[in-house]
């Protein structure tokens, strides 16, 4: 009777678990239509991702989707508050075939509502976007695989942006700023605007005071970004990209001639104030005006990145600024090569992670040509490695650095995060004649007695 009634209560409670169906609207194909000004109660428990469906990032695992056709054009915002902040509000317009194409991204702002209603829960995401009458607009709300998650959405009409929010209204900036405020209250991607990973920009017209290398860079509690074009209307500009990009972020290094007139994107992942300064870049800071080490037998470099330096558009995005050095090797020999990373004067152990740093070395003249002969990485100790270069050899150092925050050489939070980077060459003479596999020596009836501390080995 016992083992009876064991039986009856597993058929009962193992068939009484039932999974709630997923929401009608769980596929894009499926999308409830919706008005401006309605509050949509919605639900994602139960919700997934169809397949090759676009997300966020890599953990969202749940969506639902809306959709709605304006009859004029005009400026939206979409908006979502729900009690969990990893929730995205993203926007697509309808292409041909029916497919998706990217309108605007989700982010951190306060809205006219978030403003009229300052005691709701803060995490409030949307965005904004220009819309086209006529064209019919998705509207996908993502989050991650989370045990219970309701939400609230409101489709409504968006005021004025600021000034200079669209491109052809772009205001000119005025020699070489030093925190200038940038406005972006309001502000939102323009309609045929080049895609962005940031829901909100604004633009500018700068002329290039004098021939060389300027940096842009912008400061403030949130992430941005800055682009930079040539080019006179919008359906230029995609071919016409000086610096920066859909995915770059932080400071952005543009070579420029005098007299040209650059558009400049400011991007932002909020409606918080920021502050843009353009002043010449750190020497070494693009590949073309790489520092000269001279004619030295043992060059070395010691300095602190007061100033940001950034990665080129040919960059392999792994860090977050680097410096260029070019040096040609005096003779034949084995150097070696040594560096470290300080931590932050002040700042000890526990306030800021290390930053991490890499120095390598290449051959070539060209970027898209660079042949790798050194790669050395760094952390928490400093790193020694010896290689065999010839006489002769025009070499190209790059030393590269990751900064912890995400940020490199500028403001986090209003407070100064600096880092350094170090590194030393020494020439240790020649190599042995059986350095190499092939040339291995024969012991015979020799010993060998070999001094740890410098690696030479004697005849006895």
């Amino acid at each position: 009777m016992k083992q009876l009634l064991t039986y009856s209560f597993f058929f009962v409670f193992s068939h009484g678990i039932c999974r709630a169906e997923a929401p009608v609207n769980d596929d894009r194909e499926a999308a409830i239509s919706i008005s401006p000004g309605a509050q949509i109660a919605g639900d994602l428990t139960e919700a997934t991702l169809e397949a090759g469906e676009q997300a966020e990032n890599e953990f969202v695992a749940k969506s639902v989707w809306y959709e709605w056709t304006p009859a004029v054009d005009g400026r939206w915002e979409w908006r979502v508050t729900s009690d969990n902040a990893a929730i995205w509000a993203v926007v697509y317009r309808v292409g041909e075939g029916g497919q998706p194409e990217f309108v605007a991204p989700s982010g951190f702002y306060q809205s006219e509502y978030d403003r009229d209603n300052p005691n709701e829960y803060p995490g409030s995401r949307g965005t904004r976007f220009q819309a086209v009458g006529g064209v019919s607009y998705l509207f996908q709300v993502q989050s991650y695989n989370t045990p219970r998650e309701t939400f609230t959405a409101t489709l409504q009409a968006a005021g004025p942006g600021p000034a200079a929010d669209d491109f052809s209204s772009a205001a000119p900036l005025s020699g070489t700023p030093t925190r200038l405020a940038i406005e972006f209250q309001g502000a939102a991607l323009q309609s045929g605007e080049p895609p962005s990973k940031f829901p909100t920009s604004v633009w500018r017209t700068w002329e290039v005071p004098i021939t060389g290398f300027w940096n842009f860079s912008m400061y403030g509690v949130d992430q941005d970004a800055i682009d930079v074009w040539r080019g006179d209307s919008l359906a230029e500009l995609d071919s016409a990209l000086v610096a920066g990009g859909p995915e770059v972020g932080g400071p952005t290094v543009v070579r420029g001639a005098v007299g040209e007139i650059l558009r400049v994107r400011l991007l932002s992942d909020s409606d918080s104030e920021r502050y843009l300064t353009i002043k010449p870049t750190t020497p070494g800071d693009m590949f073309e005006n790489a520092i000269d080490l001279g004619a030295v037998s043992e060059p070395e470099y010691d300095r602190s990145f007061a100033d940001p330096v950034t990665l080129e558009l040919d960059e392999a995005p792994d860090e977050d600024g680097s410096q260029w050095f070019a040096w040609e090797v005096p003779q034949k020999g084995v150097y070696e090569f040594r560096t470290s990373v300080p931590y932050p004067p002040g700042n000890g152990f526990n306030v800021y992670p290390r930053s991490e740093a890499r120095l390598r070395i290449y051959e070539g003249e060209k970027m898209d040509e660079l042949k790798s002969v050194v790669s050395i990485p760094t952390g928490v100790t400093r790193t020694v490695e010896r290689y065999l270069l010839q006489e002769g050899q025009k070499l190209k150092i790059r030393v590269s650095v990751e900064s912890p925050q995400g940020f490199f050489g500028g403001e986090l939070f209003g407070k100064g995060v600096q880092s350094e980077v170090r590194f030393w060459t020494k020439f240790m003479g020649l190599p042995p004649s059986n350095d190499d596999f092939s040339n291995a020596a024969d012991f015979g009836e020799k010993s060998l007695r070999c001094h740890h501390r410098d690696q030479h080995c004697l005849d006895l």
